[in-house]
């Protein structure tokens, strides 16, 4: 079929139009990156308002919406005047606009004199002009001024008449003989991660922690391929999981206030004031790397992300409407499972998939399907059954293949495609998906594609941890070493109660296992071979002779034992709802754990050699450790540390906040390190029991990793730390994951 004849348009007619779309795309990319040379000048890097101003007329413009800049919508949308503000009574914003035209004429007189795109903003409007330095007077022959926005509009009638689904039907055939590549978005200090694409495809909003590993992230946003990132926002919060409305006017993401909850803010992708949208209770901790949390509906007036509805019984996916404030359910997680989060809505709304989390490192691909209404039919469709750890999931523009990220736990990752038209048509469950690699071995965790599908963004992790030594004289600390390294990850280093030995968990076999090495950091040899994707949290009995730990054998946790010197691991919870972090009584008579599914966490306790478990805690709680007398239990819950007396009371020990794997108990003094976001997060800090007094153990100059272990004598303290960490945002070009 001529692809013109549906327009009225003849070959070469569509031929030229690709051609000029072609055109239109690189030029708007190259106007956005001379509009970031601009900002970043001396002459706006001073000037907050005018660099505003130009922010807010160049993309508005690019938007194809630069009939609606007018005096009163850059005083209301820019300036933040009042709604009954009159620009016929004042004049500020033509004051500002021609100071904004002296500045832009002095840049181009100097720094800017070279750039191949100049941006003026003509007198007697606000709509900018993007023109080749090569058209301007006194250069090579003058060719004809191009104005970016009229060819925007231009563009959008075309859609309208049909050509545009011609013009992507052959274009996107090109597209296919072109090779992939990948090239990187940042490469800056510290971690960037949560990528969004811009509705062109041009610029990626992240969220990014400045290379401070203070515990805190700002939003920023950044042209791919030139310039410095604009930075959005300027909190000493957490702030992740960026996301581009469908109108290009917002990014949305969350802020953490307290935890397990995080505020649902929106911000202009040009900056300036922030909007509070809502509210969000158990989401996935951003310290772990979980991908987007957060998505909008194709229409713009919904929201989907992961909430609990008030109580932890009730955790799964919802949807706020943003005209009616009105939130509704879409999914529940059911008792074998732990949480639901990474939403992300099909293109034309039918579908919402997600990850489904069995356990911590363990979660699987899922698709909801949706009425008109966004209401949900029928069960979650399960896309994957491989028990990796997914932490991302993204659409492709024909709404029926998902790109994924998943592999293991750290490091070995790639990125997948599964059908899920396919696989709701088979009408088996599970679904007998086709799983395709994408982009193997790159340690994908987050994925974002493109509003066009030719372009994928996601975030490669760079981790090294390792465990320290600090030599300790009372509360402070003597002298810090490294004892224990690789590379790969080193963590959870536990001592043995007579001194003589290091349990510690290990990527170095190519999957998390458990290692014992001598006390001085030699002789390291591996305990377990299980084979799973995450086996963990070692812990000793009292005697030295037995390392407890949890194994995700088969997708499901579960505490096991071994022996010093290696053998079977004997399970002690088979059939428990998702059973980790295991501790000994002092007695060595029981394991502490706590299960973890729907949301809840409540501390249990199971005879060493085998047994009923028995509930500890009334309410939910993580992490226990008794005291060496056997007469207290401590534990956290929220990020506090409380403990149980012999009376059965629970009761809160001190108010700094605690890191559930980071802290250690003596008969007097708690060692920790506070958890991601709190004011001294770089540091190991005490509490003394006896008299109250708190204080600073150390400073850390590198950010920690998991564990914390006190000798049993307390002349020495071991924990991890991340040597080497970051994360870049990588790009994928003439992205095919369908070919």
């Amino acid at each position: 079929m001529n692809p013109g004849s549906q327009t009225g348009l003849t070959d070469s007619q569509v031929t030229a139009e690709i051609t000029r779309m072609a055109d239109a795309a690189p030029a708007a990319a190259a106007v956005r990156g001379s509009l970031a040379k601009i900002l970043g000048s001396p002459g706006f890097t001073g000037s907050e308002r005018l660099s505003q101003f130009l922010r807010f007329v160049v993309e508005e413009t690019l938007q194809g919406r630069g009939d609606r800049i007018k005096d009163y919508v850059i005083g209301v949308e820019v300036y933040r005047k009042d709604s009954s503000w009159d620009p016929r009574t004042d004049s500020s914003v033509r004051v500002e606009a021609a100071r904004l035209r002296t500045k832009l004429a002095r840049y181009y007189e100097t720094e800017g004199r070279n750039e191949p795109v100049v941006i003026s903003v003509p007198k007697g409007s606000y709509v900018p002009s993007f023109t080749p330095a090569q058209a301007l007077p006194g250069s090579a022959p003058e060719k004809k001024r191009i104005n970016l926005h009229l060819r925007t509009v231009a563009i959008a009638a075309l859609a309208v008449t049909g050509l545009v689904a011609a013009i992507w039907s052959i274009t996107a055939r090109a597209t296919q003989k072109i090779p992939s590549r990948v090239v990187p978005i940042t490469t800056y200090p510290g971690h960037e991660r949560n990528p969004s694409f811009s509705r062109d495809g041009t610029q990626v909003a992240f969220a990014w922690d400045g290379g401070e590993y203070e515990g805190f992230e700002n939003i920023y946003v950044k042209v791919i391929g030139s310039g410095e990132p604009l930075r959005l926002t300027h909190t000493k919060a957490r702030e992740y999981s960026t996301a581009w409305s469908p109108d290009g006017r917002l990014i949305a993401f969350l802020r953490l206030t307290s935890p397990g909850h995080s505020d649902i803010m929106a911000v202009s992708p040009l900056g300036g004031s922030e909007t509070r949208l809502g509210a969000t209770y158990s989401v996935a901790i951003p310290a772990f790397f979980a991908g987007a949390q957060i998505a909008w509906s194709p229409d713009g007036k919904w929201l989907c992300f992961a909430d609990s509805n008030g109580t932890d019984e009730s955790q799964g996916l919802f949807i706020l409407s943003l005209e009616t404030g009105e939130k509704r359910r879409l999914t529940t997680v059911p008792s074998e499972s732990f949480r639901d989060r990474g939403p992300a809505f099909s293109p034309d709304g039918k579908w919402v998939a997600f990850c489904r989390v069995a356990t911590y490192g363990v979660s699987d691909v899922y698709a909801q399907a949706l009425s008109p209404g966004y209401m949900a039919v029928g069960r979650p469709l399960r896309l994957t059954s491989d028990s990796l750890n997914t932490t991302a999931v993204s659409w492709m523009p024909d709404s029926r293949h998902v790109v994924f990220s998943s592999g293991g736990f750290e490091a070995d990752r790639a990125l997948f495609t599964a059908d899920v038209v396919k696989a709701a048509d088979s009408h088996h469950a599970p679904a007998p998906v086709s799983v395709r690699t994408v982009v193997p071995a790159e340690d994908a965790f987050d994925v974002s594609v493109s509003r066009d599908g030719r372009r994928a963004a996601y975030t490669k992790r760079l981790l090294d941890s390792n465990i320290w030594r600090v030599e300790l004289a009372g509360t402070h600390a003597m002298s810090a070493r490294r004892l224990i390294a690789s590379t790969r990850s080193d963590q959870l280093p536990k001592v043995s109660p007579d001194g003589q030995r290091v349990a510690f968990s290990s990527g170095r076999s190519g999957t998390r296992e458990i290692w014992v090495s001598d006390a001085d950091g030699s002789n390291a040899v591996q305990l377990t071979s299980l084979g799973s994707r995450l086996t963990t949290n070692p812990a000793w009995s009292p005697d030295s002779q037995q390392v407890a730990f949890d194994s995700r054998r088969d997708g499901v946790a579960n505490i096991f034992s071994v022996g010093v010197k290696g053998g079977v691991p004997r399970s002690l919870t088979g059939g428990l709802e998702q059973p980790t972090y295991p501790s000994w009584s002092h007695d060595g008579r029981w394991i502490y754990y706590h299960t973890g599914t729907g949301g809840t966490h409540y501390l249990f306790k199971v005879p060493s050699s085998g047994g009923e478990p028995v509930r500890v805690t009334r309410h939910t709680g993580n992490s226990a450790k008794e005291s060496p007398d056997g007469k207290t239990l401590f534990f956290v819950r929220d990020n506090r540390l409380w403990r149980i007396t012999q009376g059965g009371r629970e009761e809160l020990v001190f108010s700094e906040p605690v890191d559930e794997f980071n802290y250690d108990v003596t008969s007097k003094v708690v060692f920790f390190i506070p958890p991601p976001g709190a004011p001294s997060r770089m540091s190991i800090r005490f509490f003394n029991l006896e008299t109250g007094q708190a204080g600073e153990v150390m400073r850390l100059e590198k950010a920690p990793c998991l564990g914390l272990s006190v000798s049993a004598d307390e002349r020495f303290l071991l924990y991890s730390q991340y040597d080497q960490e970051g994360s870049d945002l990588m790009l994928i070009d003439n992205f095919n994951p369908l070919q």
